[in-house]
């Protein structure tokens, strides 16, 4: 997610076992065009959980040729907040499931560095997709 949890260049793995955040739609709308686009803002709730054992493996198998780092936040005792980029996303992976829940999951944070040096690391990026 470019959305989340950013370092200034590596790759981050969310390593909190919980995973929990709240979307306002329609906010962003009110942001950019007003108070009047659009009139009536829901909130969209997502919980989630992490699969550690994998999030571990994929942390293990791109550190050989990837800058990626494991965030854990507050100790891991309390959910690892997810936003808009994050719920919204993973909103529809929970709704098109028969149970109407998600699997767990594994989260990467998109470096800082993506925003001065998108040429200089999108292929890294690409390569990160293939591993």
């Amino acid at each position: 997610t470019p959305h989340g949890l950013q370092t200034s260049w590596d790759v981050g793995i969310y390593q909190n076992a919980a995973l929990q955040g709240v979307a306002t739609v329609g906010r962003d709308l009110q942001e950019s065009f007003g108070p009047a686009s659009p009139r009536k803002l829901y909130p969209v709730s997502l919980d989630g959980q992490t699969d550690a054992g994998l999030a571990q493996q994929i942390m293990d198998v791109l550190s050989a040729r990837h800058n990626v780092t494991l965030q854990r936040g507050w100790n891991g005792v309390l959910p690892m907040p997810l936003h808009w980029g994050e719920v919204l996303a993973l909103s529809y992976v929970a709704n098109a499931s028969a149970a109407h829940c998600l699997p767990p999951l594994v989260t990467l944070g998109l470096p800082l560095s993506r925003y001065n040096l998108s040429s200089a690391v999108a292929t890294g990026f690409l390569q990160l997709g293939r591993d």
